[in-house]
């Protein structure tokens, strides 16, 4: 008989068999608040600047390819113009008859849109810096979400 996954694994007591991406986004941000030292009304005004950075953070370092499981898996997408663009490119790929030219084309666009999220996200990072004091920037660069 085969044994079922390790306790604490998928599946398991404990376990992410029943991964929730909002439960995981609420304990980061409960993370930041606690690392920055927040009151609940600094935070109210800090957390949509934070669920900001970290969606377009997670958005651009992933390429708007989603999370865990993939381009197509069950993982957030990132930006709605983002994920069009890389459905688009694919779609031109899958046809054994593209042309070099619709290629280019669809490369262009992503390219263009992939620099449009990362303006966003650079945005997104500056208005966070700007609300915050040095003490807590210092800290939000030490969780990687300011540089």
């Amino acid at each position: 008989a085969q044994a079922g996954p390790p306790p604490g694994g998928p599946g398991g007591p404990g376990g992410g068999g029943n991964f929730n991406p909002a439960q995981l986004q609420e304990m980061m941000l409960q993370r930041v608040q606690r690392e920055l030292g927040a009151t609940e009304s600094e935070w109210e005004s800090l957390a949509p600047l934070v669920e900001n950075v970290l969606q377009l953070q997670q958005a651009t370092r992933m390429g708007g390819m989603g999370g865990p499981g993939g381009p197509r898996g069950r993982g957030p997408r990132g930006p709605e113009a983002l994920a069009t663009e890389i459905d688009a490119l694919r779609t031109v790929l899958d046809s054994d008859t593209t042309t070099d030219e619709q290629i280019t084309a669809a490369l262009k666009d992503l390219r263009s849109t992939r620099a449009a999220e990362e303006q966003k996200f650079l945005k997104a990072r500056e208005d966070l810096r700007a609300a915050v004091t040095l003490r807590q920037e210092a800290k939000l660069v030490l969780l990687g979400l300011l540089d």
